[in-house]
């Protein structure tokens, strides 16, 4: 992603998708997702980039769940 405004529709159409109830032989699963993105610019490397997308999905957990968190990479 380039952009904050680009991730955050991903992110949503993202959810969108998985999120629902489905029903299975043995009960009902409920399917939610919790994401951390990464915005980049195209200036960080692959290990820079997989950082900062663990500290977005770690503060999203934080936020609970069904949560969507987005933090910018900034070149160092």
């Amino acid at each position: 992603m380039r952009s904050e405004r680009e991730a955050q529709r991903a992110a949503q159409r993202l959810g969108n998708a998985v999120r629902g109830s489905y029903s299975l032989p043995v009960g009902n699963l409920m399917i939610g997702a919790t994401m951390g993105v990464a915005v980049d610019q195209g200036t960080g490397g692959l290990d820079e980039i997989m950082t900062v997308a663990d500290r977005a999905l770690y503060e999203a957990k934080k936020a609970g769940r069904g949560s969507v968190h987005i933090e910018m990479h900034e070149p160092v």
